[in-house]
């Protein structure tokens, strides 16, 4: 279990020494931020509301699930995978005192982890923007 646990920390260090990875990020935090500001400028007889809605979590968590989460999702496993044999690291992968499996495991949890982490970053971001959409409420299904 030690091996598992440090080399998903490493595969965790590799993901975030990317500018992509990075580059998501940014994205994650500000595409909800631009989007409540637009929907805070147009008025409410502009029809976007009926369209779109003011809840701006519910709209972001459909945005990037529908569009942005699997793009990243395959952009990083190709990379991930594919990826070591183009740079000819997996060399070094392989005479690791580990097995193939928990290499595999390592790199599945590591994106994984990832995932968890930019949808808590979108949850975080689109809740504090909701608050700045005419109506004040981060959420509107609860009551």
């Amino acid at each position: 279990m030690n091996r598992l646990y440090a080399n998903i920390c490493n595969e965790l260090d590799k993901l975030w020494k990317k500018r992509r990875t990075k580059g998501f990020l940014l994205l994650t935090l500000l595409v909800p931020l631009l989007t409540a500001s637009l929907l805070a400028l147009l008025p409410k007889t502009a029809g976007v509301f009926a369209a779109f809605g003011s809840n701006v979590p519910m709209l972001m968590l459909d945005l990037f699930t529908i569009g942005l989460l699997p793009v990243f999702i395959f952009m990083t496993a190709v990379e991930s995978f594919a990826g070591e044999i183009a740079s000819r690291t997996i060399k070094l992968i392989v005479v690791r005192p580990i097995t193939r499996t928990k290499v595999f495991a390592s790199k599945v949890i590591a994106i994984a982890v990832w995932i968890a982490l930019l949808l808590i970053v979108l949850l975080s971001a689109s809740s504090i923007a909701g608050l700045f959409v005419s109506g004040g409420a981060a959420g509107g299904y609860l009551g």
